[in-house]
């Protein structure tokens, strides 16, 4: 295994065991009020009651699914619907098509979806979800590339859905996201019905806990003490949590962007395409600077710089999401020395075009 296989199989098992903790933390704090309904269920099924570590066991699965799904469909859409994307189709760009196809098929990967953003800003995206990818292309991008050089891109993004790196990075980046869930969460604050229910819930749930009326005071203040006790403490772990999933998420980031160039390199068998390709688009004048907010894709890109411009991000602040977005790439000089050094194995015959990572 070589030592970029190793790095990034150890940055995913720490990740894999932060994830872990995190369900537990959701789970416990689950356990009050579900105590009740496990309790009712347990007693009509003639069992005697579980204790609180076995609850806790039975929630974690479920947990992390929630969070699985959670990343996987609702971020998925929500950056989608962030940017001004329309599928691309054979009246339109039959030749981007196309070489999404053939490159697809010499990979051996299914053909993603493939949408069209309207943004001056060069770039590509691969995002992942739960019934596939989807391969996102900036207008300008197209403008910029042609020929070998767009193949590189495309081999590159491709690489990107071999390697299942969309659907991975859009996992562990959830940690990070949820504690600025403007990114993450449906937007609920003008919709009453989704909290009208959850609160009627917790009220009946919390009425069975401390065994009182629904409507008496000791059950309101219950309810109030374990709404704001739950809130309280899972910001807290969450955002304790969110600072080494940052940092272990930004570096299998990194990690993962030269893998996906090593493999579009041998793919195409042409690593200087994709070094060009990189050279051309971060020499490009209207690229953002180091300080400019990335969106919320920007972490699945071929660049670190999202899809939109300047005034996009005007009023956004910082996150940890976003930390992970604006260093989520290697510098392009080193992504060019790597595809380089790529290019003088191929030469000496000393590459395993098998082993795309």
């Amino acid at each position: 295994m070589s030592r970029l296989r190793r790095r990034m199989a150890t940055t995913l098992a720490a990740l894999t065991v932060l994830d872990i903790v995190v369900a537990v933390v959701l789970a416990a704090l689950t356990v009050p009020w579900v105590r009740p309904a496990v309790d009712a269920l347990t007693r009509t099924a003639g069992l005697p009651r579980l204790p609180a570590a076995v609850v806790l066991v039975g929630l974690m699965p479920i947990a992390a699914l929630a969070l699985a799904v959670l990343a996987l469909s609702v971020a998925r859409h929500r950056l989608l619907d962030d940017l001004d994307a329309t599928p691309a189709t054979e009246g339109s760009h039959p030749a981007l098509l196309d070489r999404v196809r053939r490159l697809a098929a010499q990979a051996d990967v299914p053909v993603p979806a493939v949408v069209i953003v309207d943004s001056p800003v060069p770039n590509s995206a691969l995002v992942g979800g739960i019934g596939g990818g989807t391969l996102l292309v900036s207008t300008g991008l197209i403008d910029a590339l042609d020929g070998d050089a767009l193949d590189g891109v495309l081999a590159h993004e491709l690489a990107h859905r071999q390697n299942r790196d969309a659907v991975v990075m859009t996992v562990v980046s959830l940690v990070p996201a949820l504690v600025d869930d403007r990114r993450v969460l449906p937007d609920l604050t003008s919709r009453r019905w989704p909290w009208l229910v959850a609160g009627g819930l917790g009220l009946a749930l919390t009425a069975a806990l401390v065994d009182a009326p629904l409507v008496s005071p000791t059950t309101l203040g219950a309810f109030v003490v374990l709404t704001t006790l739950t809130i309280v403490l899972g910001s807290v772990l969450l955002g304790v949590l969110a600072v080494p999933v940052t940092v272990l998420a930004r570096r299998l980031a990194r990690d993962r962007e030269l893998a996906a160039d090593r493999a579009a390199a041998l793919l195409t068998g042409d690593p200087a395409a994709l070094a060009l390709a990189l050279e051309r688009l971060d020499d490009r004048a209207d690229r953002p600077t180091t300080d400019r907010r990335a969106d919320g894709v920007a972490a699945l890109c071929l660049l670190a710089r999202g899809f939109g411009d300047e005034s996009d991000r005007d009023g956004l602040g910082s996150d940890p999401a976003f930390t992970i977005e604006t260093h989520s790439h290697p510098p392009t000089e080193r992504r060019i020395e790597h595809l380089r050094e790529i290019a003088a194995e191929l030469e000496q015959g000393g590459v395993d075009r098998e082993a795309a990572v």
